[in-house]
């Protein structure tokens, strides 16, 4: 391959390769964005969680407070596949 071809070559791999880079990026950005509009949610319903373990007097509230954590996570798994 001549050298200027090779030095195209090169310039375009090199560009290809930072605009994935790129796109990757805002790629796992906009999952990031996603996951976080989450944080409160998941954090609240853990501290709930953790709540009904320690008063343990109403299996119910327990069943409600882990629905609503495994709904979350739900969400959360959609949003990672």
């Amino acid at each position: 391959m001549p050298p200027d071809r090779q030095a195209k070559f090169k310039h375009y791999r090199a560009q290809l390769t930072a605009a994935r880079v790129s796109l990757e990026n805002a790629v796992l950005q906009q999952i990031a964005n996603q996951l976080s509009t989450y944080e409160s949610d998941f954090k609240a319903g853990c501290d709930n969680l953790q709540t009904e373990i320690a008063a343990l007097n109403n299996t119910s509230a327990i069943l409600k407070s882990l629905a609503n954590v495994t709904n979350v996570l739900s969400r959360i798994v959609r949003v990672l596949a």
